[in-house]
């Protein structure tokens, strides 16, 4: 996989699933945004293990369900490291895991804002960046809970 020139953007980039994905396309040639929500250290060590390798990666702090903050953080991520065509839709949010009766509906406007919403925003806000390159990707990661669609998930899985 050779991403030499491209910037990619990748929510949740800073811990688990996240770090791995910012860690390999960085590795093929990516500049990385590592996206992060409130765990500053961890996405420092991984853009600092980038820059150690000779790559490109910035940290940037967002709560990617802030719809309205999101143009911001694509105008940061383009400045800092150019336009954005190719972008990992990672971060998530666990569910309480009650059931649907008794789950507050701000709890589902939480995930949905976070699964979905942020997803379909960012896409929304990188594809005219995608357009004008030569190559766009967009990568949306879910859950193996949608395959199990245990009791008390139904708010986590419909996100």
């Amino acid at each position: 996989m050779e991403l030499e020139g491209r910037t990619a953007l990748v929510t949740g980039g800073g811990r688990g699933i996240g770090r791995a994905i910012s860690q390999a396309l960085a590795e093929a040639g990516a500049a990385v945004a590592v996206v992060y929500r409130r765990d500053a250290d961890a996405a420092a060590e991984v853009v600092e293990g980038i820059r150690s390798r000779g790559g490109r990666a910035a940290a940037f702090a967002a709560s990617i369900d802030a719809l309205d903050a999101l143009p911001a953080l694509v105008a940061a991520v383009t400045a800092e490291l150019g336009p954005v065509d190719a972008l990992v839709c990672n971060a998530g949010q666990a569910s309480r895991g009650d059931a649907v009766a008794d789950t507050e509906p701000g709890e589902v406007a939480r995930l949905l804002g976070t699964h979905a919403l942020a997803a379909h925003r960012l896409a929304q806000l990188t594809i005219p960046s995608m357009r004008a390159a030569a190559r766009g990707d967009v990568v949306v990661i879910s859950s193996s809970e949608v395959a199990q669609m245990r009791a008390g998930g139904a708010p986590y899985n419909m996100a």
